[in-house]
């Protein structure tokens, strides 16, 4: 269990979490809590690979336009990671994903 800290005016607003786990262990090595879901949020949290290295992942998203946008497919590619979007309407792909 651990404790994240939320923006203080919470309850006027929403707050969206961006995280990267690992695949096997499910450790959570980055994560914003900004209360914009914007381009910027999913850039920054992309920094946080940078300290962990790892040669190949996956950046598991639905549709959004900020994980579409060729900013973000391209600093994805050049830190190695391959997109996987979600299936619109079927979360199969995301079991497969997980149960890898």
């Amino acid at each position: 269990m651990f404790h994240i800290k939320a923006p203080i005016n919470v309850l006027e607003s929403h707050v969206y979490w961006s995280t990267i786990l690992t695949q096997k262990t499910k450790q959570i090595v980055g994560f914003k809590l900004p209360q914009s879901n914007n381009l910027e949020l999913v850039m920054n949290n992309l920094n946080s690979l940078k300290h962990c290295k790892p040669k190949i992942f996956i950046i598991h998203s639905d549709h959004g336009f900020q994980y579409t946008h060729p900013r973000y497919i391209n600093e994805v590619q050049n830190l190695g990671g391959i997109i996987l979007l979600s299936i619109v309407g079927n979360s199969r792909n995301q079991i497969l994903f997980w149960n890898h």
